[in-house]
Order: C-alpha cells, then sequence, then structure tokens
C-alpha cells in the first residue's frame, strides 16, 4: 500500500535523514503536551505510517524540521503536532532548537 500524496514529504525526509526522530505533540484544550522520547520516539520509517494513521483517526496534524541551534542545516527531530478540531498551531521550539522548514498542515482525512 503506497503513503497519500500529502504524506510522501515526510516519507522522503525520512529517507534523506536517516538519522530523524519522529517527535509528537498533542494540542488539547490550549496546552500542548511533548511526549518524552522514551514514550514514543519514532523511527524515521515510522513517522509517515504514524502520521497517516493520525489522519485516519480524524486528527489535524501539522509538521515541522528542527535542528540544533548550532547545526541549523542539520534536521534532527521532525515534530508532527495534532489537534482534534483545528489545524493545530506550532508549538513553542524548546530551548536550544530552531526551526529548519515548515511544510503546512494536513487536513484530516475522516469525518
Amino acid at each position: 500500500m503506497s503513503l497519500p500524496a500529502s504524506l510522501r514529504p515526510l516519507a522522503a525526509l525520512a529517507i534523506r535523514y536517516t538519522h530523524l526522530e519522529g517527535q509528537v505533540v498533542w494540542l488539547e484544550d490550549g496546552e500542548f503536551t511533548f511526549q518524552e522520547a522514551e514514550d514514543l520516539g519514532l523511527d524515521p520509517e515510522e513517522i509517515a505510517f504514524y502520521a497517516e494513521g493520525l489522519l485516519m483517526e480524524g486528527f489535524h496534524l501539522a509538521w515541522a524540521l528542527l535542528a540544533d541551534v548550532d547545526a541549523p542545516a542539520e534536521p534532527l527531530i521532525l515534530q508532527l503536532t495534532c489537534a482534534e478540531d483545528l489545524p493545530p498551531p506550532p508549538p513553542p521550539l524548546p530551548e536550544g532548537w530552531c526551526l529548519c522548514t515548515v511544510a503546512g498542515t494536513l487536513g484530516r482525512a475522516a469525518p
């Protein structure tokens, strides 16, 4: 089964940057909750499929590629931000991190 076109950029990033870690951030009642790496650190090959599952469950997603501020051209984290009702705004950047690129948001796949 192939990925929907909207998720192919995530898969391409995982192929290009094999050391990426997927990080999931939930937005609920205006509060961001960062899942701890030991709870859910996604391997690069899991990121697009995890995002696909969230979309199928009806969540809205936004994603961002993050890097250490000392090496902004070397992304380390692909952050998925999830929300139920509306496309989520970006969460605050953790100290020491910068935004490499933001590709946009992904709409809901299920009503």
